[in-house]
């Protein structure tokens, strides 16, 4: 069984677990355990630390893999072991910040365009070279706005390589203080962080839902302050 070590940079909702994604701290590869559930979706059971903690943004976590299981709108999937998760590093030592800044992508388009959502045949011809992104944001501000199931639905709206992006927020995290906030735009300082922070975001195109409308959405998973890697981006 393949035994990785995994810069963990995305600890989200999804549906009633949590989705969590990071990068290979060898390969500078994106990974997203999957469980044996309905959706892939991840539990305590499947994802709490030997110390008793869940894994935090820039943690380094060494994770045991049955195998990798690509599919064709997210081929960086991998299929967990029945083992428990292991914190090697909290937070990740200032040497993988090359790694990190490897993966940034500049945009303008993520995932092949800079639409919200795919939908699901368009992968049956040509399957996703990727399906996570590390991002630095442009002119970010945060929306809370009413959605048909949601009174209060958190968002991120931010530039990239000159393109315009509104992205929902599920980290819970931000969440939890976004979800304070009034509806409409609000400053990036306006969830604790200073104006002159470096941000980063990682985006995930999400699943596809039988009971839904064929699409992949573009949730936005994470963000984070660069700590002490700020030197790096400069």
């Amino acid at each position: 069984m393949p035994v990785l070590d995994v810069i963990c940079l995305a600890n989200s909702y999804k549906r009633r677990g949590r989705c969590i994604a990071g990068i290979r701290t060898n390969e500078r590869a994106w990974i997203r355990p999957h469980a044996h559930t309905d959706y892939g979706e991840l539990y305590p059971e499947h994802y709490t630390l030997n110390d008793g903690s869940e894994p935090q943004i820039l943690d380094v976590v060494r994770i045991n893999f049955e195998s990798a299981e690509p599919q064709p709108h997210q081929p960086e999937n991998w299929r967990i072991a029945n083992d428990d998760w292991r914190l090697i590093s909290r937070p990740a030592p200032a040497s993988l910040a090359g790694v990190l800044v490897s993966n940034l992508v500049e945009g303008p388009a993520l995932f092949g365009d800079t639409d919200r959502r795919i939908h699901v045949r368009s992968f049956d011809a040509n399957p996703a070279r990727a399906s996570l992104a590390l991002i630095v944001p442009s002119q970010l501000q945060w929306s809370v706005e009413r959605s048909l199931y949601n009174p209060k639905q958190p968002r991120a709206c931010f530039r990239l390589g000159g393109a315009s992006y509104n992205l929902p927020v599920t980290d819970p995290r931000y969440v939890r203080l976004l979800s304070q906030l009034d509806c409409g735009r609000h400053e990036v300082t306006a969830c604790g962080l200073k104006q002159d922070q470096h941000v980063l975001l990682v985006i995930s195109l999400g699943e596809v839902f039988p009971t839904e409308d064929g699409y992949c959405y573009k949730p936005h998973l994470s963000n984070f302050i660069f700590r002490h890697h700020d030197v790096v981006l400069g």
